[in-house]
């Protein structure tokens, strides 16, 4: 009798072992491929059995499974206990960040008056240091008895302390020039006034009045250097030969002046307004708007209005003959003005430049208006 003998296949040890007796070993070239088709299942049907034989990458069989938070009650809560740690730590490294200062309404009012003789001393000076909040006024005075200039100041401070430490000098210079220095500042150190300031302010509030009878002054100069507004408002003609004013956050705004050499505004945290009649030139610089209109009829004058992100104004009242620059950093530079007599030498999106000829040349180098801004515009008139 004759017994059948069973072939049991023996695999090698880097070979997956056959799934039944007598099925024949998978192929090298059946494993699937480690590669870019690693990640797809190969299939393959075997006729033994009807069973379908499913051979996968070894890199999936080793997946790595990451465990899920469990969002109960005491992860919830530990959870926002770290928030509020975290919002807590910040605000004690910043607990000023967003303190406003405010002063009472009954708050004590100190005053000073300073006097000068403007026969004598032909330039003015008026300096806020760090720390001094407030408004200064430029006007002259409505008394025909007045001789002198008159520099007039309230002071106001959060605490009574506070305004203790306000001081006011007046610096008067004989020498070859003659010249005025009215300064007010805090007497502290730098670093005991940055440390008063995180939770105290002040304010003074300054009039500059110059006599009736004054008509014509050399130099103006003011420079507040913290927080406050310039307005220079005179009700009559005022001649000046020079003005200056700096303002490191606030306005300027100036109604109506009249300055035979330099017109020179700085606002770098704030805007300019102002309506001049300026011989030779004039310097405006602000961070926002830069508003300026110009009476001047001067064949020397070079204006030059920049805003460092926002709209720039020029506007000339007078007849206007000479070059002109429009720049604008965000939309199209607008030309407002007679299209007889205009030469333009370059237009584009950004840029209009060119000149007015009275006689049909290129006129000399000045006059010159320059206007730049995210948006700038000139408007020419007469």
């Amino acid at each position: 009798m004759n017994i059948p003998s069973t072939s049991i296949p023996i695999s090698r040890p880097d070979e997956d072992p056959p799934a039944y007796p007598g099925e024949p070993l998978p192929r090298q070239n059946d494993r699937p491929n480690s590669g870019n088709d690693g990640a797809r299942e190969l299939r393959e049907t075997q006729p033994l059995l009807g069973r379908e034989r499913r051979f996968r990458p070894a890199s999936r069989t080793n997946r790595l499974h990451m465990p899920s938070i469990k969002w109960n009650r005491t992860t919830v809560a530990i959870l926002v206990f770290f928030v509020l740690a975290i919002i807590i730590w910040v605000a004690s490294l910043c607990e000023d960040c967003w303190y406003t200062c405010s002063i009472p309404e009954d708050a004590q009012i100190l005053t000073f008056n300073q006097v000068i003789d403007p026969n004598v001393f032909r330039e003015l000076s008026l300096r806020l240091d760090k720390g001094i909040t407030g408004d200064v006024v430029v006007s002259t005075s409505r008394d025909p008895a007045q001789r002198d200039i008159l520099i007039k100041a309230s002071m106001r401070a959060s605490t009574p302390t506070m305004l203790q430490f306000i001081s006011h000098e007046l610096h008067l210079t004989n020498g070859s020039y003659r010249r005025a220095e009215s300064t007010i500042f805090m007497n502290m150190t730098e670093s005991e006034l940055n440390q008063a300031l995180k939770r105290n302010c002040t304010r003074v509030n300054i009039d500059i009045i110059f006599p009736r009878y004054l008509t014509e002054y050399g130099i103006i100069e003011i420079n507040s250097l913290y927080r406050g507004n310039v307005k220079v408002n005179y009700d009559r003609e005022f001649l000046s030969d020079q003005l200056f004013i700096r303002s490191t956050s606030g306005n300027v705004a100036l109604d109506y002046v009249i300055v035979r050499d330099e017109l020179n505004v700085e606002a770098r945290s704030g805007s300019i307004y102002a309506m001049a009649a300026v011989k030779r030139a004039v310097r405006m610089t602000a961070s926002d708007t830069v508003q300026l209109i110009s009476t001047s009829t001067s064949s020397s004058l070079d204006v030059t209005a920049v805003s460092l992100r926002g709209r720039a104004i020029v506007t000339s009242q007078r007849r206007f003959y000479g070059h002109f620059l429009i720049w604008s950093s965000q939309s199209r530079p607008e030309l407002i003005g007679p299209s007889d007599y205009l030469v333009v030498t370059t237009s584009d999106n950004h840029t209009i430049e060119g000149f007015y000829t009275s006689n049909g040349w290129e006129p000399p180098r000045l006059p010159r208006l320059q206007v730049k801004g995210s948006s700038a515009r000139l408007e020419l008139r007469g």
